[in-house]
This record gives structure tokens, C-alpha cells and sequence, in this order.
């Protein structure tokens, strides 16, 4: 066929990160665990997908504004996430819910901010710049999403 480019992973694999996005994205994040689940070691190790990857994955998502600096811990626990948890980490932009196309959740990780410890942030690149707790609402409604903290299950 031609038109398509060729795949570069086997069948089932998903595309991994490379070191260095993952070391970018561990410094932007100060090598702190962004997701800060209820067994957090808190010390970063890990890149994590902002949106879940296991039903297979992209290249497309291996960008800086998909991915967030994560303990092991959180990591390995953020895609079983259910109920309220699960709830807390959409509405703080560390999980985004996946699109039709992968383009399109990448789209949706660039157009939502993540709540860090210290407030909020949009991500541009490998780089974050704080914003107002009402301007991430905005960008949330503007995104098609409730604002944060309203309890939508999604």
C-alpha cells in the first residue's frame, strides 16, 4: 500500500518514549510525581502517559504535553483507577480521557492544564507556565470538559 508509513514497533508493542523526552519531561516537572496518588513516593522516576496507553499507543502521544513526570507507584496505579480517584485525576488534568484518534487525545493533552502541587499549568513543550485556578476552568469549558471539581463522571 502506499501512502501509509511503515509501522516501526511489532504487533501488540507499544512505541516507548525516548530517553530523552523522558529526562526532558522528568526536569520540567522537577523530578516530582505530578499525579501524587495515595501511596506516592513522591520522587519521580517514571514517564507517564497523561492519556492511558494500553490499548495500544502512537507516536503521537510521545510528546511533552501527553506525559508528566510519576513515582513507580502511580504510575503502575493510575490506569486502575476508578470511582472518585479516577474523577480527581481528570478533573486535574493528569488523566485526560482518550479521543476518537490518538491525534486527537494528544490535541486534548495540549489543550488542558495540569494541576501540580503549587497550582496550575499549561504545557507547551517542555516547558509549563502557570495560570489562574479560574483560567484552567476556562480551558477546561473551552475543551468541551465540565469545569474541574463539579463531580461529572466521565
Amino acid at each position: 500500500m502506499t501512502g501509509f508509513p511503515k509501522v516501526k514497533y511489532r504487533r501488540g508493542k507499544r512505541p516507548q518514549p525516548s530517553a530523552a523526552l523522558k529526562a526532558a519531561v522528568l526536569s520540567r516537572d522537577g523530578f516530582r510525581c505530578v499525579i501524587a496518588g495515595p501511596n506516592c513516593t513522591g520522587v519521580a522516576t517514571d514517564l507517564d502517559h497523561r492519556a492511558g496507553r494500553g490499548a495500544g499507543g502512537s507516536e503521537v502521544l510521545n510528546q511533552p504535553e501527553c506525559a508528566l513526570a510519576a513515582c513507580r507507584r502511580c504510575n503502575s496505579g493510575k490506569e486502575d483507577a476508578d470511582g472518585t480517584y479516577r474523577r480527581d485525576l481528570i478533573a486535574r488534568g493528569v488523566r485526560v480521557v482518550k479521543a476518537a484518534t490518538n491525534e486527537g487525545t494528544a490535541e486534548r493533552c495540549k489543550a488542558l492544564p495540569v494541576e501540580y502541587a503549587d497550582g496550575w499549568y499549561e504545557l507547551l513543550g517542555f516547558e509549563r507556565f502557570p495560570v489562574s485556578k479560574y483560567e484552567a476552568y476556562r480551558m477546561f469549558e473551552d475543551a468541551g470538559f465540565p469545569r474541574p471539581g463539579l463531580g461529572v463522571i466521565f
